[in-house]
């Protein structure tokens, strides 16, 4: 969805947009965003309950892991990508 420039959710368009203005990784900029959101969250529960009964592990690790999986995918494809390309240039030379 990111290398065809398709965004399903408004989060990740927000994301796309800073990608495009500051030419960071999508990747970074995903984790950064997921892991600002995820304080958010903390700040707002412990202002209003004095508790954080919402939030365990698997959120953090989400928050951690889903850009730099992103980032890790987008690097094998790309390679993937220019090794057909370059078969695919010798087979026309040859």
């Amino acid at each position: 969805m990111i290398q065809v420039n398709l965004v399903l959710i408004p989060v990740d368009l927000f994301v796309n947009q800073v990608v495009k203005r500051t030419n960071f990784k999508w990747g970074n900029v995903k984790t950064v965003f997921d892991c600002a959101l995820l304080l958010t969250s903390v700040l707002v529960g412990l202002s209003f309950l004095g508790e954080v009964p919402f939030i365990r592990e698997g959120t953090i690790i989400n928050a951690i892991l889903v850009g730099q999986y992103i980032k890790l995918y987008s690097f094998i494809a790309r390679k993937n990508m220019e090794r057909k390309t370059g078969l695919m240039t010798q087979a026309v030379k040859n």
